[in-house]
């Protein structure tokens, strides 16, 4: 596809420096892709006329056809639009806690700006509770971090996009202006706790135990974000966010991030749906979501 844009853009504007303008890449990036192409082809597809470039017989035919798939690809996106416009009255959405909070508020502004006659539908809960409701229709897709969960047969999924778990505090506890940290330093000192049973709790009891430490007295456990960040700013605890999640706290210096390792483990976000959704409405809201997904 990005050679098709490329071959579209220089159709359009003639000159290799407004393509790359265009395309918000370099000229010598432009020469290197044709001369890929080219050398691809055998073939020549472009040559210089002043400061102008003009397409040989065969960039002509590339040209040509790029055209067709590039309008063809934008009938299709006006139609699917169409198509869910009018026949989609409800969409169900599921995603867990740790990808709900900062995920879901821009993905479904987005949805009602371009479908307002549609119904949302959202659900937030561990991937296990969410599952059932994937296979009976109620939702059509599931935000899900946890990459340890069986699929049924019937599900797909696909990653959309990293973002690793942080230990993270608020700015007065006693660990944050600490110039080193170990999750040592981390024994017997309360934590705000993920609800037990759930893919983030597992990590995190997995962690505590390969560590060698334990939660202190005073812990809470709780699994929403909102109530978590303020219990952080106002008590001295540590506890698991998502990094796309307390970014803006964090330049707010309401919370810090304490340099301990998770190991990477369900820094990976992922879309579910059925493999038996057919449905065009399906598809474009897949697409909405790997859209979004690149926003954040």
């Amino acid at each position: 596809m990005s050679q098709i844009r490329l071959i579209a853009a220089i159709d359009d504007l003639k000159q290799l420096r407004r393509v790359a303008s265009l395309l918000n890449v370099t000229p010598p990036a432009i020469s290197k892709q044709i001369a890929e192409m080219e050398g691809d082809l055998e073939e020549k597809i472009l040559r210089r006329v002043g400061n102008r470039v003009e397409f040989t017989p065969t960039g002509t035919l590339l040209a040509r056809h790029a055209r067709q798939v590039l309008d063809q690809i934008e009938r299709t996106r006006i139609e699917l639009i169409e198509l869910l416009a009018g026949a989609a009255e409800q969409i169900g959405i599921g995603a867990v806690p740790t990808v709900a909070p900062f995920f879901l508020p821009a993905l479904v502004r987005d949805l009602r700006a371009r479908f307002p006659g549609t119904t949302i539908r959202l659900r937030e809960g561990r991937f296990a509770e969410l599952a059932p409701l994937l296979a009976d229709g109620t939702l059509d897709i599931i935000l899900a971090r946890d990459t340890e969960h069986r699929l049924s047969p019937r599900f797909e999924q696909r990653v959309i996009m990293k973002d690793p778990l942080a230990i993270v505090c608020g700015p007065g506890h006693a660990l944050a202006t600490r110039r080193s940290v170990q999750w040592r330093d981390a024994d017997g000192l309360p934590w705000i706790l993920p609800i037990q049973g759930s893919s983030t709790a597992i990590l995190l009891e997995r962690i505590f135990h390969a560590q060698g430490i334990r939660p202190g007295n005073g812990s809470v456990e709780s699994i929403a974000l909102s109530v978590n960040t303020s219990l952080l700013r106002a008590n001295s605890m540590l506890g698991i966010m998502p990094t796309a999640y307390v970014r803006d706290y964090v330049k707010a210096g309401d919370i810090s991030v304490l340099p301990l390792s998770t190991a990477a483990a369900q820094d990976e976000i992922k879309v579910v749906w059925r493999l038996d959704d057919t449905a065009p409405a399906t598809d474009l809201l897949l697409r909405f979501v790997h859209e979004h997904a690149r926003l954040l």
